[in-house]
């Protein structure tokens, strides 16, 4: 395995190809494709790390946060590649029994506890040489009011986040106590309305959610279906900018009940997000395909803040979980192994 990340990235080989298929999504795109080949990789498993679900960069450090085990985030400092597992899942002293929604924010990685209700700091380096999470308490939502839902991105003073309450909402806004101020609503296909509740709320909650550096600015993103919303906060709540709808999910109705078909196939599987760019990971798999998991991701399309696509990419080796640093993608994924590709994009 290579001892450091911070070598020299030589871009692979280039070519301009057409992939768009019959993949309604793809072939929305007016932009080519790159074929971009990895610059560098490191088998993450021999740091103890198996299961990515997120993946940021804080200067010297990759955050990790793990789908599983005892621990929710490794810490791994990208020059020495010494690796540090905090943030135990448990009820003591800089732990949380149900940890989730880690993004970063600012130099800031912030966590969601939603049993306490508590969003917190993790500060990276201290973490890291104390080898256990040191924690600020960010804000704790108000007890008598329902918390938001376990997957959140922060926003302003608040954060976005589905929306318990009302199955035709695609994502809300709440304040800094949880007041549920402002929503949008859920998808416009055909096929969607009228299903039942817990199939709405499973296609709510199946979003990935990432805010730009000055937090006014929300890209809203379906697993389950390629479809994207770019929205601003203002003073009087949310404001759609965009809103990209291609194709919907396969549902099934019978006894008057809702299901995913497995002939659905999976949309946006990892986001990243900064003043400039939205990145989104893109799969486009069958859910019952067997050759690989559907959260594994060929594709990069990366978009400006008004929902116009400008850079897209063919990735060699699948991803599923991603950061941006500059030009440079960091890319893990855990099959056929954990390991973190590092790709030069030619913008």
């Amino acid at each position: 395995m290579k001892k450091t990340l911070f070598k020299s990235l030589v871009l692979g080989s280039i070519a301009l190809v057409s992939c768009n298929g019959g993949d309604p999504y793809l072939r929305s795109l007016t932009i080519p494709f790159e074929t971009i080949a990895p610059a560098d990789s490191v088998n993450l498993e021999e740091l103890g790390i198996y299961d990515v679900r997120r993946i940021e960069k804080f200067g010297d450090f990759f955050a990790i946060a793990n789908a599983s085990g005892s621990h929710y985030l490794s810490l791994v400092n990208a020059k020495t590649m010494e690796c540090r597992h905090v943030f135990r899942r448990g009820r003591g002293p800089g732990e949380a029994v149900s940890p989730s929604s880690f993004h970063k924010v600012g130099n800031q990685g912030v966590v969601y506890d939603h049993t306490t209700g508590t969003l917190v700091a993790l500060q990276i380096e201290d973490s890291f040489e104390r080898n256990e999470a040191v924690l600020d308490t960010i804000r704790s939502f108000d007890p008598t009011k329902p918390f938001p839902p376990a997957y959140l991105t922060s926003l302003g003073d608040g954060v976005i986040a589905g929306n318990y309450l009302d199955p035709d909402v695609w994502y809300s806004y709440y304040s800094s106590d949880g007041t549920l101020t402002s929503s949008l609503p859920s998808f416009s296909y055909p096929e969607t309305q009228g299903i039942s509740a817990d199939c709405a709320f499973s296609l709510m909650y199946s979003s990935l959610y990432a805010s730009n550096d000055e937090q006014n600015r929300v890209c809203v993103a379906s697993v389950l279906c390629p479809s994207i919303s770019f929205s601003k906060m203002t003073d009087s709540g949310l404001e759609e900018l965009k809103r990209i709808e291609l194709a919907p999910p396969v549902i099934i109705r019978a006894d008057n009940r809702s299901m995913f078909s497995k002939e659905s196939t999976t949309s946006f599987q990892g986001i990243s997000a900064d003043e400039e760019f939205v990145s989104l990971l893109y799969s486009g798999k069958l859910i019952s395909q067997k050759t690989s998991p559907a959260n594994v991701c060929n594709h990069l399309v990366q978009y400006d803040w008004d929902g116009c696509p400008v850079h897209a990419y063919r990735l060699e080796k699948g991803i599923s979980a991603l950061c941006m640093e500059g030009n440079v993608l960091y890319g893990a994924v855990s099959c056929p192994e954990s390991r973190l590709y590092i790709y030069e994009l030619s913008k």
